[in-house]
């Protein structure tokens, strides 16, 4: 039983760590407005650079967090891991995320 409760708190530790960062939190929150959205739209809606996006989603990406398909040149991200957004609404609040 010991070791489950260890590995069930060391998932979720990482979860929170890759959580823990403004610009991904900003990620969750507009993926659930919007089912999917391409990279272009994500970094027009946070205005950042391309290279740092790739390096939040990448991390998003590795986590599980986030689940990315290719349409031609364009890839698209939505959330994979729906627990991230109940996360998201407790630290946040959820009055800034819409129900679902």
């Amino acid at each position: 039983m010991e070791d489950t409760i260890d590995k069930k708190t060391n998932q979720a530790a990482e979860l929170l760590k890759a959580l823990a960062h403004p610009i991904r939190m900003q990620i969750v929150m507009h993926l659930t407005e919007q089912a999917s959205i391409n990279v272009g739209s994500l970094q027009n809606l946070l205005n950042i650079e391309q290279s740092l996006l790739s390096h939040h989603l990448i991390k998003m990406n590795d986590q599980g967090i986030l689940h990315h398909t290719r349409k031609g040149k364009e890839i698209y991200y939505s959330i994979a891991d729906p627990t991230v957004i109940e996360i998201t609404k407790l630290m946040v609040g959820s009055r800034l995320i819409p129900k679902g």
